[in-house]
């Protein structure tokens, strides 16, 4: 009976339409091999994988490079659209949000369709934006950098 289930709402989760693939829509295009060494085990812990497993499962690892505190040196935007980071019918895929710096830290890790730019900036850092797709529409979610990390604003 189980097995039924799954694949009927498989079935259908691809009759719906679906919004477009996981994307971080700010920054330039880094190709995931430039990828600094030091982020790979933020990125595979966040992933519950290695990025050589992500890239050998179906789907794509895209990432975009953008200067989110004006300090000169780029963040890095990843996100994850494979079976192992997204969820099904959705398309809801894992974007991490990383500072390069030292050994590197996590500043937003999330789940939704896509991230962009918000207008102005805390604590010297570029607001964003998360935006998940829902049956009313586009749900927007403004992000703030608290100091440490990227959080909902209130």
């Amino acid at each position: 009976m189980m097995k039924k289930l799954i694949i009927v709402t498989m079935w259908l989760g691809l009759l719906a339409p679906l919004p477009a693939a996981a994307d971080c829509r700010f920054g330039d295009p880094v190709d995931v091999e430039d990828i600094p060494h030091q982020m790979l085990p933020l990125i595979e812990e966040s992933a519950y994988a290695s990025l050589d497993e992500l890239q050998q499962t179906t789907g794509e690892v895209t990432a975009t490079a953008y200067d989110l505190n004006g300090d000169g040196r780029s963040e890095l935007c990843v996100a994850f659209e494979t079976m192992q980071t997204c969820s099904l019918g959705n398309v809801v895929c894992l974007h991490l949000v990383l500072d390069t710096g030292g050994a590197g830290t996590i500043l937003l890790e999330d789940t939704p369709h896509w991230l962009e730019l918000g207008d102005g900036a805390d604590e010297g850092w570029q607001r964003l934006v998360s935006v998940t797709i829902t049956g009313d529409g586009e749900r927007r979610t403004p992000l703030i950098f608290d100091g440490t990390a990227y959080e909902q604003a209130e």
